[in-house]
């Protein structure tokens, strides 16, 4: 028993001579390989390396702020002698050269500016013609299949369902023809699901095959509104740079009027990226800054419920068309009219308390389209054409892209 205290005894004496021995050194600093890797004590080597982290740390917020600030004055950061600011490497932007590609800045080519004035799509782009839709489906339509054409229906305008009742697909367009559609859609499926869409413009074509996956009903969406399908939408068309994407885009601005109806706040959004086309649904919101604290909140909503009851009355009948089939209420109807009210009256100031900013809630529905052929004619699956045709070897790098 004596030896074994004499030796804990001696254990704790060598551990407090080692701390005196680390307070006591002097600082050590950094090898050639730029690490503390030749400091031995392992105590000591973790304590050095996370105040070298910390330095680091706390000069990168210091240049940070510094570039922040001169970036606010308008001045070059780089002058000033803060370092470039380093921007990640997207496929975007080590995309493979394409000779395709348009110029955004510059002003189109004259032989462009003529293949565009001559194509399928010049007419509708002239103000001559009109869209006009026809949209059918495959022979056995599912109920989500019914689902998502109702919603197709109100997003754009001017679209007209038939069954298709055994007929084929150039019966259907000789019918068409006659009855002056200016576009064909055909939605495919595939175990219940919609999973395809055919894009045909009558009455020369051409005709386009979209795979059509993600699919989320404006229904499914947690917080999704209604809207007035009355009031033709605004359309946008992002990202289709090359030549084949700007002939895809045309196509697709068929499908909707030239002038948009900007009372109805709709916007149809067809974003490509990476040759996906994401198709978004919204409307726009105008909200106050105002009223943000958690009292506030409360204020505002018992205002709002005494005015809807005071104006439950005054509603117009498209609004409360489009209120029902939202499934609201009278008296959340009545507090939503009054809620747009105030909103589009509000004045936009910056040092005023009352501030009104442009929001945006999306409608539905919403997927994402990948574009399998394009191809000349009205779905002549035999001499037809084909402008481009997707294989699975033709995009084996994902740097490479076709829209």
């Amino acid at each position: 028993m004596v030896k074994k205290s004499k030796k804990n005894e001696q254990k704790k004496l060598a551990i407090e001579l080692a701390k005196k021995r680390r307070l006591t050194k002097p600082a050590v600093g950094k090898a050639e390989n730029n690490s503390f890797s030749h400091v031995k004590d392992k105590i000591m080597r973790s304590e050095l390396t996370d105040k070298d982290k910390r330095k680091k740390k706390v000069k990168k917020a210091e240049v940070r702020k510094g570039r922040k600030e001169a970036e606010e004055k308008g001045e070059d950061p780089e002058a000033l002698g803060f370092p470039a600011r380093q921007e990640p490497n997207t496929i975007e932007k080590l995309r493979e050269a394409d000779e395709t590609v348009v110029p955004v800045d510059e002003e189109l080519d004259m032989e462009i500016d003529q293949d565009e004035a001559q194509d399928e799509f010049s007419a509708h782009f002239n103000h001559q013609t009109t869209p006009k839709i026809m949209l059918t489906t495959n022979l056995k339509p599912s109920k989500r299949m019914f689902d998502f054409l109702k919603e197709l229906v109100e997003v754009i305008p001017n679209t007209k369902y038939y069954k298709r009742k055994g007929l084929g697909l150039k019966q259907i367009i000789e019918y068409a023809k006659k009855r002056d559609f200016t576009m064909l859609f055909v939605v495919t499926e595939k175990a219940k699901t919609p999973n395809g869409l055919y894009i045909c413009n009558l009455p020369c074509g051409p005709t386009s095959f979209w795979k059509l996956t993600k699919l989320k009903l404006g229904q499914e969406m947690r917080k999704g509104t209604g809207c007035n399908s009355e009031h033709a939408p605004e359309l946008l068309l992002n990202n289709f740079t090359t030549r084949l994407g700007r002939r895809v885009a045309r196509q697709l601005a068929t499908c909707f009027p030239q002038r948009p109806d900007f009372q109805g706040r709709r916007s149809v959004c067809f974003h490509n990226q990476r040759d996906f086309v994401f198709f978004r649904h919204y409307r726009y919101e105008f909200k106050s800054a105002t009223g943000t604290g958690p009292n506030d909140k409360k204020k505002k909503k018992s205002e709002d419920d005494d005015d809807s009851d005071k104006d439950g009355s005054s509603e117009d009948e498209d609004d409360s068309d489009m209120d029902d089939a939202a499934g609201l209420s009278a008296k959340q109807q009545a507090k939503k009219k009054q809620q747009e009210k105030e909103d589009v009256n509000a004045p936009v100031t910056k040092h005023g308390q009352k501030i009104t900013r442009a929001g945006l809630k999306e409608i539905g529905p919403r997927f994402t389209l990948k574009m399998r052929y394009l191809q000349h004619g009205t779905f002549d699956s035999k001499n037809g054409e084909f402008e481009y045709q997707w294989r699975p070897d033709s995009q084996v790098s994902r740097k490479k892209m076709f829209l």
